[in-house]
């Protein structure tokens, strides 16, 4: 057994979840006492058959025991009623420092008792009622109530009012979001689409905000417009949004392009600014949750910028089976973000009924990056089932 699987076997009786460890034979080398309670088993389960017995059968575990490795993919079964308990399981692929799979770990929580991963965004989602009535009341007192306010201070004071209101709930909604992506409760309509409408449905909104700064935004033709591409549309927009905001917001002077690109399986979208670039040092930590670049102009004003936003979108390009990454940044020049998706092949089409099955069956995928990547590079991918 390998030193990695030595150490990770050595540290399960500390922990307060349950987990398995196997070989890629499927032969379990390791179970904590914790899993054995969860899952009902009795006495020394000999490999990952004998675990796929006791979860409900429509989670078809062995299949995604053998996909999982392969392909680099997480697997959350979501909840699970097993053994009278409330259970989440995730199933991962053990790699070593050179991306060689070693085996397969389950871990095995008890979502009876986890009341704290709830509380955030349970209190979230109650703030968001009143927050949503305050910015309705202010608006209405705005624009229809606005001949009651003769003075100029009062109506100042409503659209602070209202413009603060909508800032605290866009960031109550990005926690929202974040917290559903992280749990595996987002539910993606995968739908074959083409990329040239879903680029012009995002841009249209934007087109005031780039006018009002005298920059020019524009689409790149290509033949690469019309292309099918398998994606769930409203989320392609929201990264696309993410990323033409981001390039308004950093960009003092100049222009946004919009451009395509492809390789024979995956349509590649980029979105290059000409503003201040990202400092060299901050790249590689783009993605990570509530970073803020130094340039940022809101940094420091949470109620503008939660810095969730590129690490929203990281997190909706791996549940598609995509990636996001920084592909160029250069102080003083612009930067430029790139995201993949999937070109709509026979093959790809089979897979994404594949994907929806699974996520009605409560099994949700998430793309591993490679062991040697980070967020300013792409990563390799192929998707379960798809040869």
């Amino acid at each position: 057994m390998s030193t990695i699987l030595d150490t990770l076997a050595r540290s399960t009786d500390y922990l307060d979840y349950g987990v398995i460890i196997a070989d890629n034979q499927y032969k379990i080398t390791r179970i904590n006492d914790k899993a054995r309670q969860l899952l009902g088993v009795q006495g020394e389960p000999t490999d990952l058959h004998e675990i796929a017995s006791v979860l409900p059968q429509h989670t078809q575990f062995m299949e995604h025991v053998i996909h999982c490795g392969p392909n680099r993919l997480t697997c959350n079964f979501g909840d699970l009623d097993v053994h009278e308990s409330h259970l989440s399981v995730y199933l991962s692929p053990i790699f070593d420092e050179q991306s060689k799979l070693l085996g397969r770990l389950l871990s095995i929580h008890d979502k009876s008792s986890d009341q704290s991963a709830k509380l955030i965004p349970a209190l979230v989602h109650e703030l968001r009622t009143p927050l949503t009535a305050v910015r309705g009341n202010a608006s209405l007192l705005q624009e229809d109530f606005s001949q009651l306010f003769a003075e100029e201070v009062p109506r100042q004071l409503i659209g602070f009012v209202r413009s603060g209101s909508e800032d605290v709930l866009n960031m109550v909604n990005s926690i929202l979001e974040m917290a559903r992506l992280e749990d595996g409760r987002a539910t993606f309509d995968l739908q074959v689409v083409q990329i040239g409408a879903l680029i012009t449905e995002a841009v249209q909104p934007l087109t005031v905000l780039v006018q009002q700064r005298n920059l020019a935004l524009s689409v790149q033709q290509s033949e690469l417009l019309g292309y099918p591409v398998v994606g769930d549309p409203a989320k392609v927009r929201e990264v696309l949004t993410n990323l033409v905001s981001n390039a308004i917001k950093f960009t003092q002077a100049g222009s946004i392009t919009i451009s395509l690109a492809a390789s024979p399986t995956m349509i590649e979208v980029s979105v290059t600014d000409s503003g201040a670039g990202i400092p060299p040092e901050e790249q590689a930590s783009l993605f990570g949750k509530f970073f803020q670049t130094s340039n940022n102009p809101l940094r420091g004003d949470s109620s503008k910028s939660t810095g969730l936003g590129l690490y929203i979108t990281k997190l909706i390009m791996h549940h598609m089976g995509g990636d996001i990454y920084l592909k160029q940044s250069t102080l003083g020049q612009g930067s430029t973000f790139s995201f993949t998706l999937d070109i709509a092949t026979p093959e790809r089409q089979a897979a994404m009924q594949q994907q929806l099955t699974d996520q009605a069956q409560g099994v949700k995928h998430v793309k591993l990056p490679d062991q040697a990547s980070d967020s300013t590079q792409p990563k390799t991918k192929k998707w379960p089932w798809l040869k």
